[in-house]
């Protein structure tokens, strides 16, 4: 997680809650993402958590590997694992990409407690990356850019998925 501005480890499944997505609810547990840095360089929020839907028993083997922790940071297990995960089929079919959506969910709060919720729902996570990358690359191509590091959001602003046909945001 970030807390005050800083990345704090924590252990798996740290906070486990339901998330209302829109179109339906879910419970959902926090995990390591890449968005507590990109999420932090695009707002300058000091406090983000990710959390991803889950099941329970999921829930339940998360929390469980948080004593074994130790364990897996030796070589000949992460070696083992890494390979079972490359016996695995790699990502969705075609069908499961075409038909398959993705859902968002956001909440912010201010020092007051006052918070707001987003909801942003899109096409499955490997067309999305498909899609936004093609924009973006278009964009590039047009000379619409700026020199250095910026996430998407930090280089064309909060609506860019908002030009991906099929992505809807709802507050």
């Amino acid at each position: 997680i970030r807390k005050d501005g800083k990345l704090i480890e924590v252990p798996a499944a740290y906070k486990v809650q339901e998330i209302d997505f829109g179109a339906f609810k879910t419970v959902a547990a926090t995990i390591p993402w890449g968005d507590i840095s990109t999420a932090y360089r695009s707002t300058g929020i000091p406090n983000i958590e990710v959390f991803m839907g889950v099941t329970p028993t999921l829930v339940t083997q998360m929390k469980r590997s948080n004593y074994l922790r130790w364990f897996f940071k030796f070589s000949f297990v992460k070696s083992f694992l890494k390979a079972q995960v490359d016996k695995r089929k790699p990502g969705p079919s075609e069908k499961q990409r075409e038909e398959g959506k993705s859902f968002f969910w956001g909440r912010v709060q201010n020092a007051a407690g006052k918070s707001v919720e987003a909801r942003l729902a899109t096409h499955e996570g490997y067309k999305l990356t498909a899609l936004t990358s093609a924009l973006i690359a278009q964009k590039v191509l047009n000379d619409n850019f700026k020199v250095g590091y910026q996430s998407p959001a930090m280089a064309y602003g909060k609506d860019l998925i908002l030009e991906i046909e099929g992505c809807r945001f709802s507050d």
